[in-house]
């Protein structure tokens, strides 16, 4: 099914070559997909690695196609197995260490920005993962000062590296924390994409994310809502006068959420996702 040599195909050969095994393969989008392997095999975005398509493939090019087509044989999600995710525009780099991150995440990032905006510079995003939200707002915004924090060492490590390719060196300050325990002085804007999944829902999950993507930043305790408890009474500790709280929610919490909220905030807006779910949650303001 798989051609063993990439190496003496040109880039168009390549391309046309990954479509029809994605497509013999049973592989959903074959050619977006066909497109990213080669463009990450080749280090060029799409329309670059075309404009020089009669360019014959290295023979690393044509190793990491492989190497990286077999993972996605064997169940791996595509985006670990090429090490990379788009995301708000920018391509971040990804692996087992780090959720994956999602389009419905993108909500809460235009949310802060157009929350920073208005007169604020000061933004921490907790629970940050591969650093997607912080880095994303960063680059919209380089004016602002971004603090991120995560309590895993290894997650920390790709959101420094996605920093530092992505904005340069010492552009966002990270602290390993666990929720805000080692978080000090106060901020404009907080944003949190916390851990939400129940445990029920965890384990009827698809074995697509439950074999690759991390645990820890899936599951959101018995009901889901472990951290969102933490955050509504904590967050405030931290919050300037008229700060603002942004955070992601699953499926079906939007009446948990406000239940848990409203001892601490008094206004919400809620935001859908391209699937019309209450997706967001922008808390403004204290009592």
């Amino acid at each position: 099914m798989f051609c063993n040599n990439y190496k003496n195909k040109t880039r168009i050969e390549a391309f046309r070559e990954l479509k029809r095994v994605f497509k013999k393969a049973n592989i959903k989008d074959n050619e977006t997909k066909a497109k990213l392997l080669l463009s990450n095999a080749v280090g060029l975005s799409a329309g670059d690695m075309f404009l020089n398509g009669d360019t014959l493939l290295s023979r690393a090019q044509s190793s990491f196609i492989k190497t990286s087509f077999k993972k996605i044989l064997k169940g791996m999600p595509f985006q670990y197995a090429i090490k990379s995710a788009d995301f708000y525009g920018f391509k971040f780099y990804v692996d087992k260490r780090v959720l994956i991150p999602r389009f419905e995440t993108e909500f809460l990032v235009k949310e802060a920005i157009l929350s920073l905006k208005q007169n604020k510079k000061d933004v921490l995003d907790i629970c940050t993962g591969s650093g997607c939200i912080a880095i994303s707002v960063k680059e919209s915004l380089p004016y602002v000062k971004v603090t991120a924090s995560d309590i895993s060492k290894r997650a920390l490590k790709v959101a420094k590296k996605n920093a530092k390719d992505i904005l340069g060196k010492d552009s966002i300050s990270f602290i390993k924390s666990d929720m805000f325990n080692n978080i000090k002085g106060k901020f404009d804007v907080i944003t949190a994409n916390p851990p939400y999944v129940c445990e029920s829902e965890y384990l009827g999950l698809d074995p697509y994310v439950t074999d690759y993507e991390p645990k820890g930043a899936l599951l959101g305790g018995e009901d889901g809502l472990f951290y969102y408890k933490i955050i509504a009474r904590d967050a405030r500790k931290h919050l300037k006068e008229n700060g603002v709280l942004i955070i992601e929610v699953g499926y079906g919490q939007k009446d948990s959420i406000n239940e848990i909220f409203s001892s601490y905030f008094k206004n919400v807006k809620w935001i859908k996702d391209f699937s019309d779910i209450d997706r967001v949650a922008v808390f403004k303001g204290k009592d």
